[in-house]
């Protein structure tokens, strides 16, 4: 449990909800799927960091747009999270993601490594 589960879902009403999903109606949707490829983020560090980086990437493009008129009309009223609350924001997914980074790799037919520069591994195929 991270601290936003721990302190706001002491009864794990939430966790046992994202549970009951994933076993059932996600269940169907995946079994769907016909061929799983993954890229692998090295670590949830990794997963974190890459999402405050987006964060900051749009308060750049945001802190450039026009004030108004053109396509971007508007933009600088919208809200950037700090980092703190991408990191809150990332939390709610933490479980999952982990989960994922773990098992999934097992999974798939196509295995991409992904590393902290975002640089792409050659493709791992999954013997039949």
């Amino acid at each position: 449990m991270n601290p936003l589960e721990e302190n706001e879902d002491p009864d794990g009403v939430w966790r046992s909800y994202v549970n009951d999903q994933l076993k059932g109606e996600y269940r169907k949707f995946f079994d769907e799927i016909d061929f799983l490829i993954m890229l692998k983020a090295p670590s949830m560090a990794c997963v974190l960091e890459w999402r405050r980086l987006q964060e900051q990437k749009l308060a750049n493009k945001i802190r450039n747009a026009p004030e108004s008129g053109g396509p971007h009309d508007g933009a600088q009223e919208l809200r950037i999270m700090t980092d703190e609350e991408v990191g809150r924001f990332v939390m709610h997914y933490e479980r999952v993601t982990r989960a994922c980074l773990a098992e999934m790799p097992g999974r798939a037919d196509v295995l991409i490594n992904v590393a902290e520069d975002h640089g792409l591994g050659l493709p791992q195929f999954r013997e039949a």
